[in-house]
């Protein structure tokens, strides 16, 4: 068996087409299962238009079209913030469990907890100001050791925070 050379891996142009076809397939994939109990036969007619159904109807386009969407949303924000976490850092493996952010918003969401907080929203609010309180500290170690830019000790730092 011969090993594949360079020319025959996908290109961008054909990866990005590839992960397109995917995606759209796993909408479709989305809309015809789910919540409800409309067949995805009955939902891919609703889909087409063909189908006079009004529970069906109800069912594709009140409960599945915005669980999809959201899930399309989410997951592209979730892969924006990755990646601009990556490029911030200049590191392939920085994740926010790596850089103390995970642990910030874990510690204030205790603290906040231990001090009687209980709204859900006010929990939501505390974890967000521990996680930029943990990066924060993380950034201001790393600039108190005068190391620099360096990535790794980003990293080193971020782990040292996410372990104290």
């Amino acid at each position: 068996m011969r090993a594949a050379s360079p020319s025959a891996a996908l290109s961008p142009g054909r990866a990005a087409l590839a992960a397109t076809i995917v995606l759209a397939l796993l909408v479709l994939a989305s809309l015809a299962w789910g919540a409800g109990s409309v067949s995805p036969r009955e939902a891919m007619r609703v889909l087409a238009g063909l189908s006079q159904d009004p529970d069906a109807q109800f069912v594709v386009s009140q409960l599945r079209w915005p669980r999809t969407l959201l899930g399309l949303v989410v997951g592209a924000c979730l892969g924006a913030s990755g990646a601009v976490l990556q490029a911030a850092t200049r590191n392939p493996l920085a994740e926010p469990g790596l850089l103390g952010v995970s642990a910030g918003a874990s510690f204030a969401v205790v603290l906040a907890i231990g001090l009687g907080a209980g709204a859900a929203t006010l929990n939501l609010g505390v974890a967000i100001l521990g996680a930029m309180a943990g990066c924060f500290l993380v950034l201001l170690v790393t600039q108190m050791r005068n190391v620099g830019d360096d990535p790794v000790r980003l990293v080193l730092a971020g782990a040292a925070s996410a372990a104290f």
